[in-house]
């Protein structure tokens, strides 16, 4: 059972006949000295009832098969502040801790090696934090993590809280002894703080569109964690994946809110207006050489979308063979635009017109717009793409490692940054297709509004 016990020691968890020790440090050395003598006599008035609860967690809601002894550790911080005043040091926990590793020995038979006391040689609040924080490497991969805070130093109590729950969150369990539990408030008021936190912390990552980022900030299987996985698979084109979990992983109201907002693009101009969205997304958080990489595509689609409206041009071809047999049976059936391309030369050669190349689409596009007034503004608009495209070859998403700046790419399209989706646009419209509102934009408004509720 891969959990672990953190145990706190306060100035009243142990008692002798009843009775509270009047001093930690000096009683309960006394007591540890005579521990033999006095084992019947002592009792554990807050580890005792912690360790019982726990018992029924295990058995109850983790595994009936386990109890107490098959944690994987139980780690007990106490205090030992070697350079403190004598006054201080009488309020000093680690004889009682001594004092419970042996009564857990003997009375709940688990084994030495199991029990590790963490002296706590300075109080102050961020020695104490860090002494916590040395723990973390032997918690990281426990499923969970119990506590039992009752009964000691608020600042001890408030130093293992805040860096447990805040790193382990869901795994971090507190042992309730009481309903009058300051401990306990403390714990539910660090796990709303957190609850709180995570959700503005996921706001400000969706206003850039971060949406996998979002991800770890939820459980696994909570609904919100859901909606960033499939805004994740959406904006990064995965329309198979978006589909899946928006029909199986979201919430009926996650559902709802989403209906009509992302549909599977079944066509070119759909996978258009998709990319187009896509790309103004990357130009609002600045990725702008990402936008070279879906502006290239764009490119291409358009070009070939506006051959089959013109001439008929084929598409939605299953393999790149049947492509190729296409591509070269629509020439055949077109004699004039076949001959008008055995003439072109292109790189110091004849043009290879048997390829289904962007040059030679970009030729067959020329060739109609000599006659057709839409082709030839069609041609004209994506000519001015063409120096932007040419740098992309040269960065990291093409066949180099340069990058792209604002700077560079308002350079290379020769306009701003703030007009190239109105440009885009112009294209789309020109081919009848309607972009229409971003469904991202959208998205992040309703998320925003659920969100800013919660918190």
């Amino acid at each position: 059972m891969k959990s672990s016990l953190i145990l706190a020691v306060g100035k009243y968890d142990v008692r002798l006949d009843g009775r509270d020790l009047e001093s930690p440090f000096s009683n309960g050395r006394e007591t540890w000295e005579n521990f033999d003598a006095l084992e019947g006599r002592i009792s554990l008035p807050l580890v005792q009832p912690a360790l019982e609860e726990l018992n029924k967690i295990i058995k109850y809601e983790i595994d009936p098969s386990k109890k107490i002894t098959d944690l994987s550790k139980i780690y007990i911080l106490a205090s030992e502040q070697a350079k403190a005043g004598l006054k201080s040091r009488e309020k000093d926990t680690i004889w009682f801790a001594r004092i419970i590793r042996r009564i857990l020995e003997s009375r709940w038979k688990i084994k030495t090696t199991k029990i590790e006391i963490i002296r706590l040689t300075d109080l102050a609040f961020p020695a104490v934090g860090a002494a916590v924080k040395k723990l973390e490497k032997n918690l990281k991969s426990e499923e969970h993590i119990f506590l039992k805070l009752e009964g000691s130093l608020p600042f001890l109590s408030m130093a293992v809280l805040s860096r447990l729950v805040l790193r382990y969150e869901n795994r971090v369990r507190m042992i309730r002894i009481s309903d009058d539990s300051r401990a306990f408030e403390d714990y539910n008021s660090i796990r709303e703080l957190l609850r709180i936190m995570r959700f503005r912390n996921a706001m400000n990552l969706i206003e850039s569109f971060q949406y996998s980022a979002c991800i770890p900030l939820f459980g696994e299987d909570e609904d919100e964690s859901q909606v960033f996985r499939f805004l994740t698979a959406w904006k990064n084109m995965d329309f198979e994946l978006a589909e899946y979990l928006q029909q199986n992983r979201l919430s009926p109201e996650f559902q709802r809110m989403f209906q009509g907002l992302f549909e599977v693009p079944r066509s070119i101009p759909g996978g258009l207006r998709e990319l187009f969205h896509n790309m103004d997304m990357q130009l609002k958080t600045g990725e702008f050489v990402d936008v070279l990489g879906r502006l290239y595509s764009f490119r291409e689609n358009i070009l070939k979308y506006g051959l089959s409206r013109i001439g008929g041009y084929p598409l939605d071809k299953d393999s790149e063979e049947d492509g190729r047999a296409a591509h070269m049976a629509f020439l055949d059936r077109n004699p004039a635009l076949l001959d008008y391309l055995r003439s072109r030369r292109e790189g110091g050669g004849k043009l290879r017109y048997e390829e289904m190349t962007f040059r030679v689409l970009r030729w067959m596009l020329r060739y109609y717009a000599r006659t057709d007034e839409t082709t030839r503004r069609l041609y004209s608009l994506l000519n001015r793409l063409d120096e932007a495209l040419e740098y992309r070859n040269q960065t990291i998403i093409g066949h180099g490692f340069r990058g792209c700046s604002r700077v560079i790419l308002e350079d290379k399209l020769k306009m701003e940054t703030s007009k190239v989706m109105e440009y885009l646009n112009s294209i789309l419209k020109l081919m009848d297709i309607e972009a229409g509102p971003s469904p991202f934009d959208r998205a992040n408004r309703l998320l925003l509004e659920r969100f800013a509720a919660r918190s």
